[in-house]
C-alpha cells in the first residue's frame, strides 16, 4: 500500500513540474520516497495544498496553454495544462480504487471514497 502511494506522491511530482515547466528529475515513476506512512501522508498533504492553490489560480486561458514536457521514459510530449490537471485527478481516482482494494483483502472496511459521498459530508 505505501509503494502504491508513494507512486501516486511521485507522479504528482512529476506533473507539478511539468505544469511549471521545469524537469522533474525521475527516471522512474517506482520510488520510494517515503517508506514511513506517516511522513508520506505529511508530505502529500503539503503537495496537495500546492495544487489547490495552482488550480484556484488558473484561468481558462492558462489552462488552455499547452506545455512541452518529457515523459520518464524520456519521449518528448504536449499537452494543455487542463488536459495534464485532467490526467493528475483521473491517475489519482485509478490508484485510490487499488488502495481500496487492498483494504479488502485483508478483510478491512476502507474508507470511503465516492466523491458524491465526499461533498455530502462536506
Amino acid at each position: 500500500m505505501v509503494g502504491t502511494l508513494n507512486h501516486n506522491y511521485v507522479v504528482d511530482l512529476i506533473w507539478q513540474a511539468h505544469l511549471l515547466g521545469k524537469a522533474h528529475g525521475f527516471s522512474t515513476r517506482r520510488d520510494i520516497l517515503y517508506p514511513d506512512f506517516t511522513d508520506l501522508v505529511a508530505a502529500q498533504t503539503a503537495l496537495n495544498q500546492w495544487y489547490l492553490e495552482w488550480a484556484e489560480s488558473q484561468t481558462p486561458e492558462s489552462l488552455s496553454e499547452k506545455r512541452s514536457f518529457h515523459f520518464v521514459s524520456g519521449k518528448q510530449a504536449e499537452m494543455t495544462r487542463g488536459e495534464m490537471f485532467l490526467h493528475i485527478i483521473n491517475h489519482k481516482t485509478y490508484h485510490r480504487g487499488w488502495v481500496s482494494q487492498m483494504f479488502f483483502d485483508f478483510d478491512i472496511n476502507p474508507p470511503e471514497t465516492d466523491l458524491c459521498v465526499f461533498l455530502c459530508e462536506e
